[in-house]
């Protein structure tokens, strides 16, 4: 009886195995390469603010009130966070994240973006709520894809051999050197390189994915300048690629704008923009006609702003920040405050939950043994 219970014990386990191993041969490479993100798929654990630097090259009536500002920044978001969804936009002049709208964690660390060629530029800073509870992806450093999801890729004629290389080889480098391969990944050159018009079908499997779980910002490995601001979050070096959702319009072949644009929820479009006399190189006074918002912003960023350069220039010298040099600018209660909205200094982000899985079972203790002797190296 013991016998014949033990072989139906192994029967079943067998069995078990066998339906696991079909079940996963009869995903789609959507259905694997989704199961495979959803792990860097995070909430934001409270309200922050972004920023993106971006340069005007005249004043145009539009510009000259608050109301007209407002909606040539709607229209300007809508039109770069689109590109990512652009089957026809390639990523070749992108060093990032692919298309879409870069931001900043902190108003400082991309200042060299807002600083235009020709004597005539002069910049704007878009400043971008995100509301707690928005999820997001992060692809820094990078995301594990299981060799079951590159099989069916191929399989599926999504990509070639060589195109699977080029998209999932994640090379470290060291003073520009190639010192390891890491394959297969998910990362931030990923985004880049899928944008190639060949790819348009691998391309749209990443949308749907991404439209299915409401992912319209992604986080990349980028720089700040609110390093040391919050040493305990030091490791957050990243920036945003914001990608909205695709408009309803889009799908209109007959439609008042040719490109394909994004849809910004509400969130997004209590934006604001500022220019100032410090960054622009034909003197130019701000704006005329600020809005409530615009007049909140302006110091509030500016100081930020300031606050941040000779910060971070002490962190870069390994300096201590003397106490004194945050007083010139906030009380601890003003700080902790800016702190709130910094992302560099936000709690770790959570991961959606994953299914529950049943806890494995402790492997039987094999008999004690007398410890053996350590080799000699």
């Amino acid at each position: 009886m013991t016998v014949s219970f033990n072989i139906f014990s192994k029967v079943i386990v067998v069995l078990a195995a066998l339906y696991v191993s079909v079940s996963a041969q009869a995903q789609t490479a959507e259905q694997l390469l989704e199961n495979d993100l959803k792990p860097a798929i995070l909430t934001m654990e409270r309200d922050i603010r972004l920023y993106h630097y971006f340069i005007h090259k005249d004043v145009w009536p539009e510009l000259k009130t608050a109301e007209g500002r407002a909606e040539h920044l709607n229209r300007y978001v809508e039109a770069v966070g689109g590109r990512f969804w652009d089957l026809k936009y390639s990523a070749n002049a992108y060093i990032n994240a692919g298309p879409g709208l870069y931001l900043a964690t902190d108003p400082h660390t991309s200042l060299e973006f807002g600083q235009g060629r020709d004597p005539k530029d002069f910049a704007a800073l878009l400043e971008m709520p995100v509301l707690a509870g928005t999820k997001w992806l992060n692809v820094q450093p990078h995301i594990k894809i299981s060799e079951a999801t590159i099989k069916a890729i191929v399989d599926e004629h999504l990509l070639t051999h060589a195109e699977v290389s080029r998209l999932f080889t994640k090379e470290v480098k060291k003073k520009d050197v190639v010192v390891e391969r890491i394959f297969p990944v998910f990362y931030r050159d990923t985004l880049m390189h899928m944008s190639q018009e060949n790819l348009a079908n691998f391309r749209s499997l990443v949308h749907r994915i991404l439209i299915r779980n409401n992912i319209q910002i992604i986080g990349y490995n980028w720089r700040t300048s609110a390093t040391g601001l919050c040493p305990h979050f030091s490791n957050f070096f990243l920036a945003f690629n914001y990608i909205g959702k695709p408009h309803p319009a889009n799908a209109n072949p007959v439609s008042e704008r040719p490109w394909p644009r994004a849809e910004l929820e509400p969130q997004y479009t209590n934006m604001v923009t500022l220019t100032e006399p410090t960054m622009e190189r034909n003197g130019m006074t701000q704006l005329p006609g600020l809005s409530p918002r615009e007049l909140e912003m302006a110091p509030r960023v500016t100081k930020l702003r300031t606050f941040l350069d000779g910060h971070f220039a002490m962190i870069e010298k390994k300096q201590k920040v003397p106490a004194e040099y945050i007083a010139q600018f906030y009380t601890a209660e003003e700080l902790k405050e800016v702190k709130s909205k910094l992302f560099t200094c936000t709690a770790p982000a959570k991961a959606a939950k994953a299914p529950a899985k049943a806890p494995a079972k402790a492997p039987a203790k094999a008999p004690a043994k007398a410890a053996a002797k350590p080799k000699k190296s």
